[in-house]
């Protein structure tokens, strides 16, 4: 679906079912997504995978890069480690490959300390933190505006 979208819009953001939505992506967010032309993952220090991808986006310039991904001899069919197979081998140190801020990685109660004003999606283990956590965001209503 993602190869797709980036082939139809040359462009996509996935987000995963287990996401939250705090901030309605703005014009800010996308042209941070744009700015370095590098996909945007999450990263969590010690995860099992290089990437995770409960929310990325990538645009037209990586289309062949996810086409390689698809031949890469990989332990499990997953799009971390696809992706993992195609990136720079610096690129836990690249910041231009993160959402930082933009994006939380919220498994515990104490997670919600990563969530600010900046935060427009949590990747979480409980949806129903979904007020709490657009609480802590400042956004109480975040799910309800317009798009």
């Amino acid at each position: 679906m993602c190869r797709w979208a980036l082939e139809e819009f040359g462009e996509f953001l996935w987000v995963d079912w287990d996401t939250v939505l705090l901030r309605h992506p703005d014009d800010a967010f996308w042209n941070w997504c744009r700015e370095h032309g590098t996909p945007k993952l999450v990263h969590i220090p010690g995860y099992w995978a290089t990437v995770n991808c409960g929310v990325y986006y990538a645009g037209e310039g990586w289309a062949e890069a996810m086409d390689q991904s698809f031949e890469a001899v990989v332990s499990e069919p997953n799009d971390e480690l696809l992706w993992a197979s195609v990136l720079p081998e610096d690129v836990v140190d690249r910041a231009e490959f993160w959402w930082g801020e933009r994006v939380a990685q919220v498994w515990t109660r104490e997670d919600f300390a990563v969530v600010n004003a900046g935060t427009y999606f949590a990747h979480v283990k409980h949806l129903d933190w979904a007020v709490d956590l657009r609480a802590v965001a400042g956004r109480p209503h975040a799910g309800r505006d317009p798009l």
